[in-house]
C-alpha cells in the first residue's frame, strides 16, 4: 500500500541540498525526445451507431496526437481551405491528409486519401442499427441543436429533423420525403460505404451498383468488424496490426439501451424495405469477418507452433489465443525496435502512443494538459523497451483522482514483481514513485507495467448532476520509467555532504565571532581584555561581515529548509525588470484557475506569491498558507544573484528587461525613496549605486552561467508588454498548470499598469520597504531610458556591458532581443 511522502524524503535527508539531475522527479527535467517507430496508416470508414466511438477511442491511443486529425477530415478540409484563401475545389486534399497517419471519417474518402492506407470498418444488425440511430436523434437535447439551427444548409436542415422526430414513431419518420432522412435511415450502411467524398455517390446508382460497390469496398478491408462480436474483432485488429489486445472495452456514447431487435417477418413493410439493401450488406460483411477470424486462428495456431507453444496447429481456444495474442504482441513490440540501441529512459505523455491496455480516451484538450483515466477495468497496462541495468526508477504523475483511497491504495507491478511506491507531491499533482530491480525487465528489454487499482468509479456517483457514467481509477498524464544512476546518486550524495558540512563549518565560526562580541561587551574596560579576546582574535577574521549582536537570521539557508522542498519554482529578476507586474498577473491567473476566490490587490498577492525569505511579515513565505495543498504551487520571488544554495535544481523563471530601463528605474525609485541624495547625478549612480551598471553585468552573468543546471523559463519585459497573454501561457504551461484562454486574458486585464497603479494609491503596496513619496508602479514603458539617458551614459554602459558581460550572458540577452540595445 503506497504511502504519503514529500518527494525529498524518499531517498536521502531533507537537511542535504538538492539532487543531481538523474535523481529529479519528471517534474523538474526536461521532456526527453522520444523516437518511436511510426504507426501503421490506418483509415476507419465509420459507420454510424455501430460502436465505432468505441473503436475510435481504442485506436487512438496508439497514435500520438500530431499523428491524427484535429477533427473531422471534412472539417479540416474547410478550415485549410479558409487559411489558405483558396476555394476548397482548388485545395489539395491529399497533401493536406498525408501528414496524418489515422483517419476516421463517416465518408468514404477514395478519390482523396493518401496511398498505403488500409481501411477497416464495423458493420451492425441493420435494424438493431436504424433503431439505435433513430434513438440516438430524439435524444439530442435543445442545447445541443441550437448552435445547428443558426447554421444554414444542411446542418439546420438535419437540426429541423432530429426535433421532428421527437414527436414521430421509426414508421412515421421513415416515411418522411426528405433527402437527409433517405440517405442515412433508408439503407444507410451500404450508402456510407459508397458515398464517395466530395459527391453523394449513392443518390445517383441503381440498387445493383449500390450493393455491388458496397461489396466492393467491404473487400479491400484489413479487416471488417461486427457490433455484435466486438470483442473478437478487436483481436483481430490487434493480431492485424501487433497491439495489444484491449481485455475489457466499455461501451462509449450510448444515449440508452435498445431493446432486443425483433425478426425480420414481424417488422412494418417500411421497415424491412428501409434494411433491405442493409441486410445483404451485412451478411456479407459477417462472411468477410468470419473469413479472417478464422484465418488469424489458424495463423496463430502455426506460428504457435512453431515457436513450440503448443505441438500441433490446431485453433487455440479464447484462453490459448488470448496468450497468444499477447506472446506476439510482444515480439512485435521487439522485432520494431531490433537493430537499435534501446533508450536509458522512456518519457511517455498520454498525447504520445501508449502502447498498452485498460485506458479510456484522452482528455484535457480544453485545459491544455492531456491525460487519460485508467479504467474501465481495475488493471490497466503500458508496455515499453529500456536498456538493462541494475536498477530504475519508475513514475507515474497523476493528476486525478475520484477517491483518494484508490490513489493509496494502488499496487505497480513491473512484469510480475510488484514495485514498493509511495506518492509524492509534484506541482499540481501526486506521483507514484518506486525503485524497480533489473531482475524485473526482460532479457530482451521488454517491461509491462501494470497499474492495478482496489476500485473504479463514476463522477456521476458521486455527482448526481454529473453524465459521466464511464469507470475510472486514476488520471495519468505521465508515465516514465529510467535507469537509476547509483554511482551518480553516490557521487552526488557525497558532494552534497561535503557541501553540507562547510556550511556547518560556517555556521560554527559565525558562533564563535558571535562569542568574541559577547564578550568584548561583558568585560570592563579596565580589565586586561586584550589577553583574553587574543583566544578570539583569530576566528573573527573569517567571518564574511562583522556580525554585531547576536540577531536571528531569519533569511539564511538553513531557516528555509522546511519550505525549500516545498518550492516548486523561483521568480528570478533583478530589480525594475518588472516583478511586481509579473507576480500580480501570475497570482490573478492561479486564484482564477485553482478557485481560491482571493481579493488580489498589492498587500494579498504575496499570500499566493511570496518573496524568499522567512522573514515574519506580510510579504515572506510565512504568509502562504497553502502549505499542505500540492495543487496551489509555492513560486518564491527573489532578487538574489545566482547562488547554488537554495536554488537547488529547482526550475527557475528568470525575467529581464532591457539593462537601461532597469537601471533608470531603480535610479528614479532610489531618488524619490531618498535612498540616495537628490542631488546625485545618474553618471554616478550609474558607476556607484548600491545596484550599479557592474552589478546589473554579473547578475546576468551569474545566471546565465547556470540556467543549464535548472528546468528554466525566460520571460522579458519587452515580451510581457508587447503580448502579455502569450508571454503569460508560456509561463504557466512551464509550471505545468492548466492552460485556458479566458482566464489568461482576465488576469492580463485585471494586472493592467493602470488598475495596478490606482491600487497602490488606494490601498498602498504590500512591501516591507514602503516608500512614502513614491510610486511603485510607474508607466511599465519600453525604452524608458532614452531621453534621460545622454550620450555619456549610454558610453559609459555600452562600455561596462561590453567589458563585463560574458558569453552565455550575450546569448541570453540576444535571445531576448536585449543585447543590440544593450553593447549598442
Amino acid at each position: 500500500m503506497a504511502t504519503t511522502t514529500p518527494i525529498a524524503e524518499v531517498e536521502v535527508p531533507a537537511w542535504l541540498p538538492a539532487p543531481q539531475a538523474d535523481a529529479l522527479p519528471i517534474t523538474q527535467r526536461d521532456e526527453p525526445v522520444v523516437t518511436e517507430a511510426l504507426p501503421p496508416k490506418l483509415y476507419f470508414l465509420h459507420i454510424m451507431k455501430t460502436a465505432g466511438t468505441t473503436l475510435k477511442s481504442l485506436i487512438e491511443q496508439n497514435y500520438p496526437m500530431d499523428l491524427i486529425p484535429p477533427c473531422t477530415p471534412e472539417a479540416l478540409l474547410t478550415l485549410e481551405s479558409e487559411r489558405l484563401g483558396i476555394p476548397k475545389s482548388d485545395l489539395d486534399k491529399t497533401a493536406v491528409l498525408s501528414a496524418f497517419r489515422y483517419i476516421c471519417s463517416h465518408t468514404n474518402m477514395t478519390e482523396i486519401l493518401p496511398e498505403g492506407f488500409q481501411w477497416i470498418t464495423v458493420l451492425r444488425d441493420p435494424v438493431a442499427r436504424l433503431r439505435s440511430l433513430f434513438r440516438h436523434w430524439q435524444t439530442f437535447t435543445d442545447a445541443e441543436l441550437d448552435g445547428a439551427d443558426r447554421r444554414s444548409g444542411e446542418n439546420k436542415r438535419s437540426s429541423q429533423l432530429k426535433r421532428l422526430s421527437r414527436s414521430k414513431t421509426l414508421e412515421e419518420f421513415l416515411a418522411v420525403d426528405d433527402q437527409i432522412v433517405l440517405r442515412n435511415f433508408h439503407n444507410g450502411m451500404a450508402k456510407t460505404l459508397v458515398g464517395h467524398y466530395p459527391r453523394c455517390k449513392p443518390d445517383f446508382l441503381s440498387d445493383d451498383e449500390l450493393l455491388a460497390e458496397a461489396k466492393s469496398t467491404i473487400d479491400r478491408m484489413l479487416c471488417v468488424g461486427l457490433t455484435e462480436q466486438f470483442e473478437q474483432f478487436v483481436r483481430l485488429l490487434s493480431y492485424r496490426t501487433g497491439w495489444p489486445r484491449t481485455p475489457s472495452v466499455q461501451p462509449l456514447n450510448v444515449r440508452l439501451q435498445m431493446k432486443p431487435a425483433k425478426p425480420d417477418e414481424d417488422l412494418p413493410a417500411i421497415v424491412r424495405e428501409a434494411v433491405r439493401l442493409d441486410r445483404v450488406i451485412y451478411d456479407y460483411g459477417r462472411g468477410a469477418f468470419e473469413r479472417q477470424f478464422n484465418d488469424m486462428l489458424n495463423e496463430v495456431a502455426v506460428l504457435g507452433s512453431s515457436n513450440g507453444h503448443v505441438k500441433s496447429p490446431s485453433p487455440p481456444t479464447s484462453g490459448d489465443l488470448d496468450a497468444q495474442l499477447d506472446r506476439l504482441s510482444v515480439e512485435s513490440l521487439v522485432d520494431r525496435a531490433a537493430g537499435r540501441s534501446l533508450p536509458e529512459r522512456v518519457h511517455i505523455q498520454m498525447r504520445q502512443a501508449v502502447r498498452g491496455t485498460g485506458w479510456l480516451e484522452r482528455e484535457g484538450r480544453d485545459v491544455g494538459r492531456i491525460y487519460r483515466w485508467t479504467g474501465p477495468g481495475r488493471r490497466s497496462t503500458v508496455d515499453l523497451l529500456i536498456a538493462a541495468a541494475p536498477q530504475y526508477v519508475l513514475e507515474l504523475r497523476v493528476i486525478s483522482v475520484i477517491h483518494e483511497d484508490i490513489l493509496h491504495s494502488a499496487v505497480i507491478h513491473v512484469n510480475d514483481v510488484k514495485v514498493p511506491v509511495v506518492v509524492a507531491h509534484a506541482l499540481g499533482a501526486r506521483i507514484l514513485r518506486g525503485i524497480v530491480p533489473g531482475s524485473a525487465i526482460g532479457p530482451n528489454g521488454f517491461a509491462r507495467i501494470h497499474i492495478e487499482v482496489p476500485r473504479t468509479t463514476a463522477h456521476s456517483e458521486v455527482d448526481p448532476a454529473c453524465t459521466d457514467t464511464r469507470q475510472k481509477g486514476l488520471a495519468i498524464d505521465t508515465v516514465e520509467l529510467r535507469v537509476r544512476r547509483v554511482e551518480t546518486f553516490l557521487s552526488s550524495l557525497e558532494s552534497r555532504a561535503r557541501s553540507a558540512m562547510r556550511h556547518v563549518g560556517a555556521r560554527l565560526r559565525q558562533v564563535k565571532a558571535i562569542c568574541a562580541n559577547r564578550i568584548r561587551h561583558v568585560l570592563p574596560r579596565e580589565s586586561n581584555a586584550p589577553s583574553d579576546l587574543s583566544l578570539y582574535r583569530d576566528l573573527h577574521v573569517h567571518t564574511v561581515e562583522p556580525i554585531g549582536e547576536p540577531r536571528q537570521q531569519l533569511n539564511s539557508i538553513s531557516s528555509r529548509r522546511d519550505y525549500l522542498d516545498r518550492v516548486n519554482a523561483f521568480l528570478c529578476s533583478y530589480p525594475k525588470c518588472g516583478r511586481t507586474w509579473l507576480r500580480f498577473m501570475l497570482c490573478n491567473y492561479i486564484n482564477d484557475c485553482l478557485d481560491l476566490r482571493i481579493d488580489l490587490d498589492l498587500h494579498t498577492m504575496f499570500s499566493l506569491l511570496p518573496n524568499d525569505t522567512v522573514k515574519v511579515s506580510a510579504n515572506g513565505v510565512q504568509a502562504f498558507p497553502y502549505l499542505e495543498r500540492a495543487d496551489v504551487p509555492l513560486i518564491l520571488a527573489t532578487h538574489s544573484s545566482y547562488r547554488p544554495k537554495p536554488f537547488g535544481f529547482k526550475p527557475i523563471i528568470l525575467l529581464l528587461r532591457s539593462p537601461n530601463d532597469a537601471l533608470w528605474s531603480w535610479y528614479c525609485e532610489c531618488v524619490a525613496s531618498k535612498n540616495v541624495d537628490q542631488q546625485t547625478a545618474l553618471s554616478d549612480f550609474l558607476r556607484e549605486g548600491k545596484r550599479n551598471t557592474l552589478d546589473f553585468a554579473q547578475y546576468i552573468n551569474g545566471w546565465a552561467e547556470n540556467l543549464h543546471n535548472h528546468r528554466s523559463l525566460v520571460i522579458t519585459f519587452e515580451k510581457l508588454k508587447a503580448d502579455g497573454p502569450d508571454a503569460l501561457r508560456r509561463i504557466v504551461e512551464f509550471l505545468g498548470l492548466p492552460v485556458r484562454d479566458t482566464w489568461l486574458q482576465r488576469a492580463c486585464e485585471k494586472s493592467s499598469i493602470e488598475r495596478m497603479r490606482s491600487l497602490e494609491q488606494d490601498r498602498g503596496l504590500g512591501d516591507a520597504r514602503q516608500i512614502p513619496n513614491a510610486i511603485r508602479v510607474r508607466n511599465g514603458a519600453v525604452g524608458d531610458h532614452v531621453g534621460a539617458f545622454g550620450p555619456a551614459e549610454l558610453a559609459f554602459t555600452r562600455q561596462i556591458f561590453r567589458q563585463s558581460l560574458n558569453k552565455p550572458a550575450r546569448a541570453l540577452l540576444r535571445d531576448g532581443g536585449l543585447l543590440q540595445g544593450t553593447i549598442g
